[in-house]
């Protein structure tokens, strides 16, 4: 990655635990990537939402 600049959010969380032993900040990541997976998808069910899903 040039110049570290870039990163994906997995690859950032990945990078920031294993590689520069800083767990309580790429557990904070993980933790963020499981809230915003959650979110979206729930935006995404009521945006797609056929008229059958009551």
């Amino acid at each position: 990655m040039p110049q570290n600049q870039g990163w994906l959010t997995g690859t950032y969380m990945y990078d920031q635990t294993f590689n520069k032993m800083n767990v309580d900040y790429g557990s904070t990541i993980a933790v963020l990537i499981v809230v915003l997976g959650v979110v979206l998808s729930n935006v995404a069910n009521r945006v797609f939402k056929t008229s059958d899903d009551v």
